[in-house]
């Protein structure tokens, strides 16, 4: 019963964390997005878009891990 408990606990926290962690890489994409659009030198703008395919990875990857602690009892 104890474990039972626990195992709860430990899966709303972690919804809630992923949750956030997933809002906070789609504000860091949306002004890293921004700041490509907004220009500058050809390496900026290169190290900007391989940071983009980063974070757009980890929000792939964060939203994986929702799903399954979703469908997890």
């Amino acid at each position: 019963m104890k474990q039972k408990i626990y195992r709860l606990l430990a899966i709303y926290k972690l919804r809630r964390r992923y949750e956030y962690l997933v809002e906070v890489d789609k504000l860091m994409e949306e002004f890293t997005t921004k700041t490509i659009l907004d220009g500058g030198s050809k390496e900026f703008i290169g190290q900007a878009r391989n940071q983009l395919v980063n974070l757009q990875k980890d929000i792939q990857s964060k939203g994986r891990m929702l799903e399954f602690l979703y469908n997890s009892k």
